[in-house]
């Protein structure tokens, strides 16, 4: 065929999806979940469940990092400590990535570790 194989393009959309996943900053991920819906159909879902995890763990990325950012419930001990603890935690540069390291290329698995 024209892309060398359903192995090939398969392992050369992962490779090419990891990278776009990685450089993307607010883990907006819904195009990427849509093209690999209609690839599924095309090649079926057990060809591309590398894929399914990679973006699976984008979300759950993205919903840590809500949850980090968001302010504590009333009665915990960070509460207590004021609206100041909030509003630093809102500004931290730190941002959670979750890699399910056995499911990405294992060269940028090691890069993003």
């Amino acid at each position: 065929g024209i892309y060398g194989g359903k192995e090939l393009f398969v392992n050369e959309y992962r490779l090419m999806l990891a990278d776009k996943l990685l450089q993307k900053s607010n883990y907006d991920a819904e195009r990427e979940t849509l093209a690999l819906e209609l690839l599924k159909n095309k090649f079926g879902e057990t060809h591309l469940h590398d894929c399914e995890v990679m973006l699976r763990d984008v979300n759950d990325s993205r919903r840590v990092n809500a949850n980090v950012k968001t302010r504590p419930a009333e009665g915990t001990p960070l509460a207590k400590k004021g609206l100041q603890t909030t509003e630093m935690l809102k500004e931290s540069p730190v941002q959670a990535l979750i890699l399910s390291r056995l499911f990405w290329p294992k060269d940028i698995a090691k890069s993003a570790a």
